[in-house]
Protein backbone atom coordinates (compact mmCIF):
# COMPACT_ATOMS: atom_id res chain seq x y z
CA UNK A 1 0.00 0.00 0.00
CA UNK A 2 1.30 3.24 -0.89
CA UNK A 3 0.26 6.68 0.71
CA UNK A 4 1.85 10.08 1.05
CA UNK A 5 0.75 10.47 4.69
CA UNK A 6 -1.29 8.38 7.02
CA UNK A 7 -3.95 9.43 10.19
CA UNK A 8 -3.73 7.57 13.26
CA UNK A 9 -7.31 8.66 15.19
CA UNK A 10 -10.75 8.22 13.19
CA UNK A 11 -12.42 11.19 15.28
CA UNK A 12 -13.36 14.72 14.18
CA UNK A 13 -9.49 15.44 14.31
CA UNK A 14 -8.75 13.27 12.33
CA UNK A 15 -11.35 13.00 9.77
CA UNK A 16 -10.78 16.38 9.05
CA UNK A 17 -7.51 16.56 8.89
CA UNK A 18 -7.96 13.93 6.22
CA UNK A 19 -11.01 15.52 4.30
CA UNK A 20 -8.18 18.35 4.28
CA UNK A 21 -5.00 16.84 3.27
CA UNK A 22 -7.10 14.83 0.33
CA UNK A 23 -8.73 18.28 -1.19
CA UNK A 24 -5.02 19.50 -1.14
CA UNK A 25 -3.75 16.19 -3.16
CA UNK A 26 -2.33 13.75 -1.07
CA UNK A 27 -3.04 10.16 -1.19
CA UNK A 28 -4.10 9.87 2.89
CA UNK A 29 -4.83 6.40 4.58
CA UNK A 30 -6.54 6.55 7.77
CA UNK A 31 -6.15 4.15 10.47
CA UNK A 32 -8.76 3.99 13.68
CA UNK A 33 -8.11 1.23 16.30
CA UNK A 34 -11.99 0.95 16.96
CA UNK A 35 -14.68 2.39 14.88
CA UNK A 36 -14.65 6.21 12.92
CA UNK A 37 -15.64 8.23 14.96
CA UNK A 38 -17.01 6.01 17.75
CA UNK A 39 -15.26 7.58 21.25
CA UNK A 40 -15.31 11.68 22.31
CA UNK A 41 -16.64 13.27 18.58
CA UNK A 42 -20.01 11.13 18.92
CA UNK A 43 -20.42 12.23 22.35
CA UNK A 44 -20.18 15.89 21.79
CA UNK A 45 -22.56 18.24 22.29
CA UNK A 46 -21.87 19.91 18.67
CA UNK A 47 -22.03 23.52 20.04
CA UNK A 48 -19.75 25.81 17.76
CA UNK A 49 -18.20 27.61 20.44
CA UNK A 50 -16.31 27.68 23.61
CA UNK A 51 -18.89 27.63 26.62
CA UNK A 52 -17.78 31.28 27.55
CA UNK A 53 -15.02 32.60 25.36
CA UNK A 54 -14.34 35.76 27.58
CA UNK A 55 -12.55 33.05 30.04
CA UNK A 56 -10.22 31.74 27.29
CA UNK A 57 -6.89 33.10 26.15
CA UNK A 58 -7.19 34.79 22.83
CA UNK A 59 -5.28 31.83 20.91
CA UNK A 60 -7.96 29.68 22.22
CA UNK A 61 -10.58 31.90 20.73
CA UNK A 62 -8.60 32.42 17.91
CA UNK A 63 -9.32 29.09 16.59
CA UNK A 64 -12.76 28.75 16.07
CA UNK A 65 -13.65 32.86 15.86
CA UNK A 66 -14.55 31.65 12.12
CA UNK A 67 -15.90 28.65 12.90
CA UNK A 68 -19.82 28.88 12.26
CA UNK A 69 -18.84 29.98 8.74
CA UNK A 70 -16.38 27.43 8.09
CA UNK A 71 -19.69 24.49 9.12
CA UNK A 72 -21.89 26.60 6.51
CA UNK A 73 -19.42 25.95 3.76
CA UNK A 74 -18.61 22.60 4.77
CA UNK A 75 -22.78 21.50 5.49
CA UNK A 76 -23.49 22.83 1.73
CA UNK A 77 -20.44 21.02 0.55
CA UNK A 78 -21.42 17.74 2.34
CA UNK A 79 -25.50 17.75 1.53
CA UNK A 80 -24.82 18.63 -1.88
CA UNK A 81 -21.77 15.10 -2.30
CA UNK A 82 -23.17 13.01 0.58
CA UNK A 83 -27.06 14.34 0.95
CA UNK A 84 -26.77 13.98 4.75
CA UNK A 85 -26.86 17.10 6.74
CA UNK A 86 -25.38 17.64 9.87
CA UNK A 87 -27.93 20.10 11.15
CA UNK A 88 -26.09 23.18 11.33
CA UNK A 89 -28.34 25.92 13.15
CA UNK A 90 -27.24 29.22 14.52
CA UNK A 91 -29.51 29.40 17.70
CA UNK A 92 -27.63 31.88 20.25
CA UNK A 93 -26.40 30.75 23.11
CA UNK A 94 -27.58 32.11 26.41
CA UNK A 95 -25.53 33.13 29.41
CA UNK A 96 -26.84 33.47 33.17
CA UNK A 97 -24.73 35.35 34.69
CA UNK A 98 -23.56 37.08 37.99
CA UNK A 99 -23.34 40.79 38.14
CA UNK A 100 -19.47 40.35 37.94
CA UNK A 101 -19.59 37.46 35.38
CA UNK A 102 -22.04 40.16 33.30
CA UNK A 103 -19.18 43.22 33.32
CA UNK A 104 -16.43 40.74 32.47
CA UNK A 105 -18.26 39.17 29.37
CA UNK A 106 -19.87 42.73 28.28
CA UNK A 107 -16.25 44.22 28.18
CA UNK A 108 -15.15 41.15 25.93
CA UNK A 109 -18.00 41.38 23.49
CA UNK A 110 -17.43 44.90 23.03
CA UNK A 111 -14.33 44.65 22.47
CA UNK A 112 -14.13 41.63 20.06
CA UNK A 113 -17.03 43.31 18.04
CA UNK A 114 -19.00 40.04 19.06
CA UNK A 115 -22.74 40.26 18.35
CA UNK A 116 -24.75 40.19 21.16
CA UNK A 117 -28.65 41.09 23.52
CA UNK A 118 -28.70 41.88 27.20
CA UNK A 119 -31.21 40.16 28.95
CA UNK A 120 -32.10 40.48 32.83
CA UNK A 121 -29.65 38.00 34.59
CA UNK A 122 -27.44 37.14 31.40
CA UNK A 123 -26.08 37.80 27.60
CA UNK A 124 -27.31 36.22 24.30
CA UNK A 125 -24.67 35.47 22.00
CA UNK A 126 -26.90 35.63 19.11
CA UNK A 127 -24.22 34.33 16.58
CA UNK A 128 -23.11 31.06 18.21
CA UNK A 129 -24.29 27.94 16.21
CA UNK A 130 -24.70 24.13 17.18
CA UNK A 131 -24.48 21.06 14.83
CA UNK A 132 -25.09 17.22 15.00
CA UNK A 133 -22.03 15.45 16.03
CA UNK A 134 -22.84 12.08 14.54
CA UNK A 135 -24.20 13.05 11.22
CA UNK A 136 -21.24 15.38 10.85
CA UNK A 137 -19.03 11.83 11.22
CA UNK A 138 -21.23 10.25 8.85
CA UNK A 139 -20.94 12.62 6.44
CA UNK A 140 -17.32 13.08 6.39
CA UNK A 141 -17.02 9.48 6.75
CA UNK A 142 -18.83 8.94 3.63
CA UNK A 143 -17.19 12.12 1.88
CA UNK A 144 -13.65 10.55 2.74
CA UNK A 145 -14.58 7.33 0.96
CA UNK A 146 -15.88 9.58 -2.41
CA UNK A 147 -12.27 11.36 -2.18
CA UNK A 148 -10.86 7.56 -2.06
CA UNK A 149 -9.13 7.61 1.16
CA UNK A 150 -8.20 4.37 2.39
CA UNK A 151 -9.85 3.99 5.75
CA UNK A 152 -8.93 1.09 7.93
CA UNK A 153 -11.65 0.45 10.65
CA UNK A 154 -10.70 -1.48 13.65
CA UNK A 155 -6.83 -1.20 12.96
CA UNK A 156 -4.27 -1.01 15.96
CA UNK A 157 -1.26 0.41 15.21
CA UNK A 158 1.51 -2.32 17.34
CA UNK A 159 4.32 -0.16 16.45
CA UNK A 160 5.67 3.46 14.56
CA UNK A 161 9.31 2.53 12.39
CA UNK A 162 11.68 5.06 12.31
CA UNK A 163 15.15 5.26 10.65
CA UNK A 164 17.72 7.94 11.33
CA UNK A 165 15.24 9.98 13.08
CA UNK A 166 12.13 10.06 10.34
CA UNK A 167 9.00 8.35 10.05
CA UNK A 168 8.91 5.19 7.60
CA UNK A 169 5.86 3.65 8.39
CA UNK A 170 3.60 2.22 10.96
CA UNK A 171 3.36 -1.56 11.83
CA UNK A 172 -0.79 -3.31 12.48
CA UNK A 173 -1.86 -7.08 12.99
CA UNK A 174 -2.92 -6.66 9.14
CA UNK A 175 0.88 -5.85 8.28
CA UNK A 176 3.33 -2.69 7.90
CA UNK A 177 2.23 0.19 5.76
CA UNK A 178 5.28 2.30 4.46
CA UNK A 179 4.96 6.13 4.58
CA UNK A 180 7.12 9.38 4.43
CA UNK A 181 4.77 11.57 6.99
CA UNK A 182 2.41 10.44 10.22
CA UNK A 183 -0.03 12.19 11.56
CA UNK A 184 -1.23 11.46 15.24
CA UNK A 185 -5.01 12.55 15.63
CA UNK A 186 -5.62 9.96 18.74
CA UNK A 187 -7.56 12.22 21.10
CA UNK A 188 -7.78 10.87 24.13
CA UNK A 189 -5.53 8.28 23.18
CA UNK A 190 -2.58 10.51 22.40
CA UNK A 191 0.02 9.17 24.67
CA UNK A 192 0.07 5.64 23.62
CA UNK A 193 2.73 7.32 21.30
CA UNK A 194 5.40 6.82 23.69
CA UNK A 195 4.40 3.07 24.34
CA UNK A 196 4.83 2.38 20.33
CA UNK A 197 8.36 4.17 20.19
CA UNK A 198 9.93 4.34 24.24
CA UNK A 199 12.30 7.38 22.74
CA UNK A 200 9.28 9.15 21.92
CA UNK A 201 8.00 11.94 23.93
CA UNK A 202 4.49 11.73 24.57
CA UNK A 203 2.11 14.44 23.58
CA UNK A 204 1.63 15.90 27.44
CA UNK A 205 -2.44 14.81 26.75
CA UNK A 206 -4.63 12.74 29.38
CA UNK A 207 -8.37 12.00 29.25
CA UNK A 208 -11.19 13.42 30.87
CA UNK A 209 -14.35 11.96 31.28
CA UNK A 210 -17.71 14.09 30.27
CA UNK A 211 -21.30 12.09 31.30
CA UNK A 212 -24.09 13.61 29.52
CA UNK A 213 -27.79 13.50 29.09
CA UNK A 214 -30.91 13.96 27.33
CA UNK A 215 -34.62 14.74 27.53
CA UNK A 216 -37.25 14.31 25.36
CA UNK A 217 -39.02 17.38 25.34
CA UNK A 218 -41.64 18.90 22.95
CA UNK A 219 -39.94 20.95 19.65
CA UNK A 220 -39.86 24.57 20.41
CA UNK A 221 -39.77 24.15 24.56
CA UNK A 222 -35.86 25.81 24.25
CA UNK A 223 -34.51 27.66 21.55
CA UNK A 224 -31.08 28.62 21.90
CA UNK A 225 -28.16 27.24 23.97
CA UNK A 226 -28.73 28.10 27.70
CA UNK A 227 -25.58 28.16 29.99
CA UNK A 228 -25.20 28.80 33.85
CA UNK A 229 -22.80 28.22 36.72
CA UNK A 230 -20.97 25.13 34.25
CA UNK A 231 -24.26 23.64 33.48
CA UNK A 232 -25.37 24.09 29.97
CA UNK A 233 -28.61 22.73 27.87
CA UNK A 234 -28.11 22.14 24.05
CA UNK A 235 -31.84 22.06 22.12
CA UNK A 236 -32.63 20.02 18.92
CA UNK A 237 -34.83 20.93 16.00
CA UNK A 238 -37.00 17.65 16.90
CA UNK A 239 -37.23 18.69 20.37
CA UNK A 240 -34.12 16.55 22.06
CA UNK A 241 -32.42 18.53 25.05
CA UNK A 242 -29.09 17.53 25.79
CA UNK A 243 -27.41 18.31 29.12
CA UNK A 244 -23.99 18.31 30.46
CA UNK A 245 -21.72 17.77 31.52
CA UNK A 246 -19.70 16.73 33.95
CA UNK A 247 -15.43 16.64 33.97
CA UNK A 248 -14.12 13.78 35.97
CA UNK A 249 -10.55 12.63 35.94
CA UNK A 250 -10.81 9.24 36.08
CA UNK A 251 -8.65 7.96 33.57
CA UNK A 252 -9.78 5.59 30.90
CA UNK A 253 -12.98 4.61 32.60
CA UNK A 254 -16.32 5.47 30.52
CA UNK A 255 -18.37 4.55 33.18
CA UNK A 256 -22.37 6.15 33.08
CA UNK A 257 -23.15 6.80 37.01
CA UNK A 258 -26.28 6.86 39.09
CA UNK A 259 -24.31 10.24 40.63
CA UNK A 260 -23.85 12.08 37.55
CA UNK A 261 -27.27 11.35 35.84
CA UNK A 262 -28.87 12.63 39.28
CA UNK A 263 -26.11 15.79 39.36
CA UNK A 264 -27.38 16.72 35.69
CA UNK A 265 -30.79 15.39 35.76
CA UNK A 266 -31.17 18.25 39.24
CA UNK A 267 -29.03 20.95 37.63
CA UNK A 268 -31.17 20.90 34.21
CA UNK A 269 -34.04 20.97 35.81
CA UNK A 270 -33.27 24.19 37.97
CA UNK A 271 -32.15 25.45 34.51
CA UNK A 272 -34.93 24.78 32.61
CA UNK A 273 -37.92 23.76 35.12
CA UNK A 274 -40.82 22.60 32.39
CA UNK A 275 -38.22 19.63 32.07
CA UNK A 276 -39.43 18.06 35.09
CA UNK A 277 -42.06 16.58 33.25
CA UNK A 278 -39.74 15.42 30.41
CA UNK A 279 -38.00 11.65 29.95
CA UNK A 280 -34.41 11.05 30.12
CA UNK A 281 -33.77 8.53 27.19
CA UNK A 282 -30.41 8.67 26.67
CA UNK A 283 -26.90 8.82 29.10
CA UNK A 284 -23.58 8.43 27.92
CA UNK A 285 -19.70 9.81 28.41
CA UNK A 286 -16.48 10.24 26.23
CA UNK A 287 -13.20 10.85 26.66
CA UNK A 288 -11.96 14.44 26.27
CA UNK A 289 -8.39 14.32 25.08
CA UNK A 290 -7.52 17.68 27.81
CA UNK A 291 -3.55 18.77 27.04
CA UNK A 292 -1.69 19.81 29.94
CA UNK A 293 -0.76 23.24 28.61
CA UNK A 294 -4.53 24.07 28.20
CA UNK A 295 -4.00 24.43 24.60
CA UNK A 296 -4.25 22.33 21.65
CA UNK A 297 -1.16 20.55 20.34
CA UNK A 298 -0.50 21.26 16.21
CA UNK A 299 3.30 20.52 15.79
CA UNK A 300 5.63 18.46 14.27
CA UNK A 301 7.37 16.23 16.40
CA UNK A 302 10.64 18.00 18.08
CA UNK A 303 12.47 14.93 17.24
CA UNK A 304 11.08 12.54 14.50
CA UNK A 305 10.84 14.60 11.00
CA UNK A 306 7.23 13.37 9.39
CA UNK A 307 5.81 12.73 12.73
CA UNK A 308 2.96 15.55 13.19
CA UNK A 309 0.70 16.18 15.98
CA UNK A 310 -2.80 17.51 16.35
CA UNK A 311 -4.27 16.51 19.50
CA UNK A 312 -5.08 17.87 23.04
CA UNK A 313 -8.77 20.02 21.91
CA UNK A 314 -10.07 19.10 25.47
CA UNK A 315 -13.98 20.19 24.99
CA UNK A 316 -13.70 21.95 22.03
CA UNK A 317 -12.68 19.45 19.13
CA UNK A 318 -15.24 19.97 16.75
CA UNK A 319 -14.76 23.66 17.30
CA UNK A 320 -11.38 23.76 16.58
CA UNK A 321 -11.21 20.94 13.65
CA UNK A 322 -11.60 23.25 10.73
CA UNK A 323 -8.23 25.69 11.62
CA UNK A 324 -6.21 22.69 13.44
CA UNK A 325 -6.78 20.47 10.30
CA UNK A 326 -5.92 23.58 8.09
CA UNK A 327 -2.78 24.52 10.21
CA UNK A 328 -1.27 20.93 10.55
CA UNK A 329 -2.26 20.70 6.65
CA UNK A 330 0.20 24.00 5.91
CA UNK A 331 3.28 22.39 8.42
CA UNK A 332 2.94 18.76 6.46
CA UNK A 333 2.52 20.81 2.72
CA UNK A 334 5.63 23.09 3.63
Amino acid sequence: MKTDIIIVGGGIIGLYSAYTLALRGLSVTLCEQGQVGGECSSAAGGILSTLLPWDYPPAINQLISNVTHEYQALSEQLLASTAIDIQLWQCGLHARLNAEEHAIALNWCKNSNTDYSEHEGGLQLERVAQLEPVSLIKALHTRLQQLDVTILDHTQVDSVAVQQDKVSGIHTAQGFIPCAQLLWTTGAWAKTLSAYQGRLEAPAVRPIKGQMIAFKAEPGLLTHILYHAGHYLIPRKNGLILAGSTLENSGFDQTVTTHALQLLTQKSIDLLPALKDCEIIQHWSGLRPYSETEHPIIAEHADIKGLYLNCGHHRYGICMAPQSADRIAQLILA
